[in-house]
């Protein structure tokens, strides 16, 4: 599950590094060791593969469309657990906001009252 992780991590970063290398705001030596990374991880992803096979004839196959999906499922529950906590935190502003204005109200409730009781007092 970890290959398939840096397969979906290098494939998101690739497009961007070839782009700072482009721009020449990175180095070609970095570019170079990215390509190095990228067959290393390739390597290691057939040895798993063939080892799988090894077990049972398109194993490999299995193997990494189901750890794709553990990833994917992974990468679900973490945006929902971040959605939740983001609405969580949302409700607690708008409930202090709320409560801030409730507070300013109150002070000037209290006046008018105060005034009222005051011009009935005088008339």
């Amino acid at each position: 599950m970890e290959d398939v992780i840096r397969v979906l991590a290098m494939r998101d970063e690739k497009p961007v590094l070839a782009q700072l290398v482009k721009q020449g705001t990175v180095g070609d030596d970095i570019w170079t060791q990215f390509t190095l990374s990228e067959k290393e991880l390739e390597a290691e992803i057939m040895a798993v593969i063939e080892e799988a096979n090894t077990f049972k004839e398109g194993w490999g196959q299995t193997i990494l469309q189901t750890a794709s999906e553990m990833v994917q499922h992974e990468r679900t529950k973490h945006l929902q657990k971040d959605l939740v906590e983001r609405k969580e935190q949302e409700a607690r502003k708008q409930a202090v906001l709320e409560q801030r204005k409730d507070q300013s109200k109150t002070p000037k409730k209290k006046k008018a009252a105060a005034k009222q009781e005051s011009d009935e007092i005088e008339a």
